[in-house]
């Protein structure tokens, strides 16, 4: 359940608990350190055996996903989520370079995000979803 705070005067912010999967170490470790200054509670996988095996024990209400992973993929795993009625909360980005948008939101993400990507893009698709509740799909176009 994403938690409310205020900071000393500053404007309320919500924070969740994000799920980041990426078997690339340096792009899990980037995007995870990004939405950790964001003030949000961040767990790594790196690969999608380990996502599954979390998605059981732990609650999540963001999962960044890329696509291709070993042992189970991120589209794999976005089904499987959608199938799952004790995961339909989860709130689902997916990354890719391989794969149409068009696939990634069949599969139940919430939003795509093709890469090379911005971090800032990533910390804004995090903060929308926690703050909505996940009702829309879309995808994330970055302008070079």
């Amino acid at each position: 359940m994403p938690l409310t705070c205020r900071v000393d005067g500053m404007p309320a912010t919500t924070v969740a608990r994000v799920l980041v999967a990426d078997d690339s170490d340096s792009l899990r470790q980037l995007v995870s350190y990004a939405l950790r200054r964001d003030g949000h509670t961040v767990s790594e996988a790196s690969d999608g055996g380990q996502v599954l095996q979390m998605l059981t024990t732990e609650r999540f209400d963001v999962a960044v996903l890329d696509v291709m992973m070993p042992v189970i993929d991120g589209l794999s795993l976005c089904r499987l989520v959608r199938s799952t009625p004790a995961l339909h909360h989860l709130s689902i980005i997916v990354l890719s370079a391989a794969i149409p948008e068009a696939d990634a939101i069949a599969a139940g993400a919430h939003v795509f995000m093709s890469k090379p990507y911005r971090l800032a893009t990533v910390r804004a698709a995090v903060k929308a979803l926690v703050g909505s509740g996940h009702t829309v799909s879309h995808t994330v176009r970055e302008q070079a």
